[in-house]
């Protein structure tokens, strides 16, 4: 009996998602603090910060952590997403 599997998520799509984290990643730290800034605070390094805001893939502990040190919610992140 074949079991049921979830669909595959293309690189495409993954791509897109990243892209839309790192948006609203930027969005929320723009104005507000410099990248360097952030990146000390929350003890990641500019370029792994640089790296998400650009679409990239990154560690999930990364993104708890520019979350946190933003004070923004997982849902202001994460909406419009699926």
């Amino acid at each position: 009996m074949k079991k049921d599997t979830a669909p595959a998520l293309s690189d495409a799509e993954l791509n897109k998602i990243l892209a839309h984290i790192g948006e609203a990643i930027k969005k929320a730290r723009t104005g507000n603090k410099t990248m360097d800034d952030l990146a000390y605070e929350i003890n990641v390094s500019r370029s792994v910060l640089a790296r998400l805001e650009a679409g990239g893939d990154v560690r999930l502990s990364s993104i708890i952590k520019v979350m946190y040190g933003l004070k923004i919610k997982p849902n202001e992140v994460f909406k419009d997403l699926l």
